[in-house]
């Protein structure tokens, strides 16, 4: 048997900083939501499946550190 090599081509953004730069977190959490495991329904703290219930206010002040 050869050994094979795949070569895949990709394109990369990066953004270097000098300092820590506070930016918006993402608008939902998802892992606030029920959830199902494969064999049973798994409330996740009783919190309704409701977009209301996981999502932040879009106004607030950014709080993730890069």
């Amino acid at each position: 048997m050869s050994n094979i090599t795949l070569l895949v081509p990709i394109h990369v953004d990066a953004l270097c900083l000098s300092q820590e730069y506070a930016v918006a977190e993402a608008i939902a959490d998802f892992t606030k939501l029920p959830y199902f495991d494969g064999e049973a329904f798994q409330p996740n703290d009783c919190t309704p499946n409701l977009s209301d219930s996981i999502t932040r206010d879009p106004l607030a002040q950014p709080s993730l550190p890069l």
